[in-house]
């Protein structure tokens, strides 16, 4: 079954064009939620306190015994993301005007759920149901997913579409990120006058920095550290 690529494409460019920076995809999640229910498919918006748009979730149900299955995706992109077009060029390729992202992270996903779900509706082929995590905010460390209701989800088997590589190849793990933070409490003292009285919290941690390996540290792991900051004067 083929899809309809020229549609695909208008998808693709329609939802390009929409601003979604994280934390202000409002636009996006009216868009999507508005296509969805064209689709004939159950969705909810999750809202979240502090957060221009919720995580959606939208099912397609199914008419036949088949599993279930869950594809998942994000509406936000990072900057700069606001006015973004996409140049169609003679070769195929779609790129922005070089002035902001494209945004295909992650629209290239979502354009492809809709489509094929467009093309299942067209044909009335048969599935179980078709289940669409969508998230705000994963582009700052997966902000937006941390507070998704999974427990809607129904499905044992689920794909994101969020992978650079050659079509067809999927990922079975990838690499996270564990953040910390380290304080280092000292003693105030004048360094001019009694610097003896104190204890120096910034000597403290850039030595404890110099004895943390950097970098990759095993074949799977790699450790930085991304900033520091003290102090309330040069002379204390």
């Amino acid at each position: 079954m083929q899809i309809n690529k020229e549609r695909l494409v208008q998808t693709f460019c329609e939802m390009v064009s929409i601003d979604s920076e994280s934390y202000h995809e409002k636009k996006m999640k009216d868009y999507l939620m508005n296509i969805f229910k064209e689709c004939h498919m159950e969705c909810i918006e999750m809202p979240i306190e502090g957060f221009e748009a919720g995580n959606i979730y939208a099912v397609l149900k199914g008419h036949t015994n088949k599993e279930p299955i869950m594809f998942s995706g994000h509406m936000d992109t990072v900057s700069p993301g606001k006015g973004k077009q996409a140049i169609i060029h003679e070769d195929g390729r779609i790129t922005s005007d070089e002035t902001t992202v494209l945004g295909a992270d992650d629209v290239s996903a979502l354009a492809s759920y809709i489509e094929a779900i467009r093309t299942i509706e067209d044909n009335d082929l048969p599935h179980g149901d078709i289940e669409l995590a969508i998230s705000v905010a994963e582009e700052p460390y997966d902000a937006g997913s941390a507070y998704y209701d999974f427990s809607r989800i129904k499905s044992r088997i689920g794909y994101t579409f969020d992978l650079a590589g050659q079509v067809g190849l999927a990922a079975l793990e990838a690499p996270s990120i564990i953040s910390f933070k380290i304080n280092v409490k000292g003693k105030s003292a004048h360094a001019g006058f009694n610097p003896e009285d104190g204890i120096h919290a910034l000597k403290i941690a850039t030595s404890a920095i110099n004895r943390i390996p950097n970098g990759h540290v095993n074949d799977k792991t790699t450790v930085n550290f991304g900033t520091i900051q003290g102090g309330e004067g040069r002379n204390i």
